[in-house]
């Protein structure tokens, strides 16, 4: 729906789970230092379903990140 200004657009996206979720692919993406393929696409959605439902909890997506496989198995650089 609409805002008006920098605030109300911030809390607009910050309650939205399309936007949390895209938080958490970009951050992941960072980390890994790579764009996310077809067979981590369960992993990713269960990283973000758990920042969602821990209410966006970045101390705990970013340890379920650490610990997940799709940190764990990286290819290294």
């Amino acid at each position: 729906g609409p805002f008006v200004g920098g605030r109300q657009l911030a809390d607009k996206l910050a309650a939205s789970e399309l936007a949390q979720a895209c938080f958490v692919r970009q951050y992941t993406r960072y980390v890994l230092g790579r764009k996310e393929n077809a067979a981590d696409e369960a992993q990713m959605e269960s990283l973000a379903e758990t920042f969602i439902r821990e209410d966006r909890n970045l101390r705990g997506m970013m340890l379920g990140l650490v610990g997940s496989p799709l940190f764990l198995n990286r290819a290294p650089n």
